[in-house]
């Protein structure tokens, strides 16, 4: 294998692991009330 491919492996691993501690870990619940605050300011979500 090249550097690059190794380099483009390291990249997907480093990207599909940050998503999957994102969903596990409730910061999705975060970021999803952080934009319901933007769209809807008049509606107060649980935080």
């Amino acid at each position: 294998m090249s550097k690059t491919e190794i380099a483009l492996i390291v990249l997907l691993v480093l990207i599909i692991g940050f998503g999957i501690w994102f969903i596990f870990s409730g910061a999705i619940w975060e970021f999803v009330s952080y934009c319901e605050t933007l769209l809807y300011p008049e509606i107060n979500s649980p935080r």
